[in-house]
């Protein structure tokens, strides 16, 4: 990786030199944040109390190379991307000192622009449901009045090369969407169809409606999303069944802005997996089925916390919660905010408890200055007895204590 970044920006500096320079312009992004975390006892076991607390750090640098008003790259890599502070060991070096994440390029017409490499994916409408991760892309976007709109093609996996023996091994996605703005908001619909051979002994297929609105009229602003998907998996094998795939998972928002204050509340659900052995339910396959970024809460639906580890979010259970907070902006550079949320299962066992907890957070937002924030969070989880379905006897409350320091430019 060392070499990669090496090379890349050998490549910008050497485009600086030949080209000529009313054609080029290097714009440099990106940040670099500072995060001291608590932990205590995330197993949720009273016999097993682990946790601990730690520092870790991540430098992200978004270049773009800006050949001219039609053309242009962009580039993204993280250095010491989630690494603790005092961890020398090899392998973490290995993965996480630089991670080349994207390098993509555009090319803008007069009928909109086409862009391919490596990009964002993952990311729409709302964050709920999103994990922004990296994606291999080509893409068309366009723009008529109001309406944006665009297609693109998204290979997930590339199994046929390499002399394998195989044909048509791979994972591909192919995306249809339209956005209507105007200055109340937002309304947008994506649609996408997923071809599925990474076993190649088995057709899989799936299509997904995904509809959201993020509208604001005065103080009030309402916002939703619904994820649907349907499809089937044919195994070539005779006599084998046909499993039909399915996928429910939405959102309903809304908050009210009063002077400095700002009230909100809001419920999603994610559906869980039925008793029927030829119905899959994919909703909840990754991140307790919320998604990678909608962080609300730090220790329920952070990426690494109770929902979205501990077990539950590799489960079937899918999972329904509920929201309110209220935001209250002490002046232009401090912000505090509170929020309470309830967790419950969709589909649980027989004699198994579908109540998962209650989550308390406080969050103090403060601009020290123009390009440096300074950001302290925490939360207590009062635990529930669906955990006990995972084994543990003694269920424990756990809490979570975050501050971060980031300098962006």
């Amino acid at each position: 990786m060392k070499k990669l970044l090496v090379l890349g920006i050998a490549l910008f500096a050497a485009a600086m030199f030949v080209m000529p320079a009313a054609a080029t312009e290097l714009q440099l992004g990106g940040y670099y944040r500072v995060e001291g975390r608590l932990q205590s006892n995330p197993n949720l076991d009273e016999d097993n109390d682990a946790g601990g607390s730690a520092w870790r750090h991540r430098f992200r640098f978004t270049p773009a190379l800006i050949v001219s008003d039609a053309l242009r790259f962009d580039f993204k890599t993280d250095i010491f991307d989630g690494t603790r502070f005092g961890t020398r060991a090899p392998t973490e070096n290995a993965n996480n000192t630089i991670d080349v994440d994207r390098l993509w390029m555009t090319i803008k017409t007069s009928f909109g622009s086409f862009a391919v490499g490596r990009m964002a994916g993952g990311a729409w409408g709302l964050t709920f449901g999103n994990d922004n991760e990296d994606y291999d892309r080509a893409r068309f976007d366009t723009k008529f009045g109001n309406v944006s709109t665009g297609i693109i093609l998204q290979k997930n996996l590339e199994q046929d090369w390499g002399g394998n023996g195989t044909v048509d091994a791979d994972v591909d996605v192919y995306y249809l969407y339209g956005v209507y703005r105007a200055d109340f908001g937002a309304i947008g619909l994506l649609g996408a169809y997923v071809n599925n051979k990474a076993v190649p002994t088995t057709d899989s297929h799936a299509y997904n409606l995904l509809p959201y609105f993020d509208l604001k009229f005065g103080g009030l602003g309402v916002r939703g999303e619904l994820k649907w998907a349907t499809g089937e998996s044919d195994p070539d094998a005779a006599g084998a069944a046909t499993t039909d795939t399915e996928e429910l998972a939405w959102t309903l928002q809304a908050d009210y802005t009063l002077g400095a204050f700002t009230f909100g509340g809001g419920y999603a659900f994610v559906q869980g997996e039925d008793a029927d052995p030829l119905t899959q339910t994919v909703s909840n396959k990754g991140f307790g089925g919320l998604g990678d970024d909608w962080d609300l809460f730090i220790v329920a639906t952070d990426v690494d916390q109770v929902v979205n580890a501990n077990g539950f979010g590799v489960l079937d259970t899918g999972v329904s919660m509920w929201y309110v907070d209220a935001e209250w902006k002490i002046n232009k550079a401090w912000a505090l905010t509170g929020r309470v949320g309830g967790f419950k299962a969709d589909e649980v066992a027989a004699g198994v408890d579908d109540a998962i907890g209650m989550e308390y957070d406080l969050d103090l937002a403060w601009n020290v200055m123009k390009n440096l924030k300074w950001r302290f969070t925490g939360g207590f989880f009062d635990a529930d007895d669906y955990f006990k379905s995972q084994g543990i006897t003694n269920i424990d409350n756990t809490y979570t204590l975050r501050h971060q320091l980031t300098l962006s430019f």
